[in-house]
């Protein structure tokens, strides 16, 4: 009985997968930059487009 209600279960997610693919496809991978930019004077980790604190003095 237990087995019955285990393979039941299983083949019911299956079902829903398979419904899930063909309602969302694959989504696009969104790029990201390969590497973090760094100020070339002091080598700290700019964010945005702010400039470095160093280029302010």
């Amino acid at each position: 009985m237990f087995s019955k209600i285990a393979i039941l279960f299983i083949l019911a997610m299956v079902a829903m997968a398979m419904f899930g693919r063909l309602k969302y496809p694959t989504l696009p991978k969104r790029k990201r930059p390969k590497t973090a930019k760094k100020c070339k004077k002091c080598g700290t980790y700019l964010i945005g487009d702010k400039p470095c604190p160093c280029e302010k003095d």
